[in-house]
């Protein structure tokens, strides 16, 4: 028989995956004055960091924390914004640029902010930002993608009145390219990932008449040819840049044929160019829909054996 290959994934050759825990281990980080976390995003970048928001005394702030790859808390949360107005829907990405190697985008007010921070050595707040533009209702989403060989993170916004729009900003968070917007993008989703091998982020976002997807090179110029995914009800699109295939997988919920919520995917190569048809991944999924916290779900690129897609829910 052909020896067993265990190491990456079974080392000792147990026939348990034991690099993962034995059982889901929950940590508290903490939270603000009141305690009603919502929206955490969290990132990879020597240990974890964790970005929420938390509504204080008398706003809702951004807070920051970290941890050990373990789970261990370092320190205690840290509020980064502490303005007169409410700061909401963060996006966060790791550069690993010195001196600040997280990168912030969030709504506050009617503007859309980013700022760099270096989570080792908190600033004092609130965090010195940068305004990337001036919504005429405030951003029902934001998102963050960055480049890592230039440091430069596309940074999107969209709201209830006007079209999506994408700024480029450096690790420093200072403007590099817009900000602009994208052709007919009234939307209530938005997400972007960066595509290295072909130097270019695609943008997902939803519309009345399905899910569209477009393409921003790293010079912040936008491309020629809006695809789109016809779909009813759809919304919450995420897309990711599939490193082995080479391909974008988009996946929203939608309303299917017999009007019950689903979570459809889809594909599309480094042009934009649907691959085959959506296909629906759950349906009925109404608790889901229903749940009064609200859903989420993510897809990455899996690079290491098993290759693949990963999609949580």
């Amino acid at each position: 028989a052909a020896p067993a290959i265990c190491a990456g994934i079974d080392n000792d050759c147990s026939g348990r995956a034991d690099e993962l825990p034995a059982a889901l281990r929950t940590t508290a980080l903490g939270a603000g004055d009141r305690g009603l976390v919502q929206e955490p995003r969290v990132v990879a970048g020597g240990g974890w960091i964790v970005v929420f928001a938390d509504s204080t005394a008398a706003t809702v702030d951004l807070f920051a924390t970290s941890a050990t790859s373990l789970g261990d808390p370092l320190g205690v949360p840290v509020n980064l914004t502490q303005s007169t107005a409410d700061s909401v829907l963060p996006a966060i990405a790791w550069t690993a640029a010195a001196p600040s190697p997280l990168l912030l985008a969030w709504s506050e007010g009617l503007g859309v902010q980013t700022a760099g921070v270096d989570p080792a050595s908190p600033p004092l707040p609130p965090i010195a930002a940068t305004v990337l533009g001036t919504l005429a209702a405030p951003a029902v989403a934001t998102a963050l993608s960055c480049d890592p060989a230039s440091a430069t993170a596309l940074v999107l916004w969209g709201s209830s009145v006007g079209d999506a729009a994408y700024a480029g900003v450096g690790a420093d968070a200072l403007v590099r390219f817009g900000p602009s917007t994208i052709p007919n993008s009234l939307s209530a989703g938005i997400d972007a990932d960066w595509a290295p091998a072909a130097g270019l982020w695609g943008i997902a976002f939803s519309q009345v008449d399905g899910i569209h997807l477009v393409r921003v090179q790293v010079d912040g110029t936008l491309l020629p040819g809006d695809r789109t995914f016809p779909s009813t009800r759809a919304r919450s699109v995420r897309v990711a840049w599939n490193a082995i295939a080479s391909e974008f997988a988009l996946v929203w919920l939608a309303e299917n044929a017999t009007r019950q919520p689903a979570i459809v995917f889809a594909r599309a190569d480094a042009a934009g160019t649907p691959i085959g048809s959506p296909v629906e991944l759950v349906a009925g999924a109404t608790r889901v829909a229903t749940n009064a916290l609200g859903w989420a779900f993510e897809v990455v690129d899996q690079v290491a054996a098993p290759a693949g897609l990963g999609i949580a829910e």
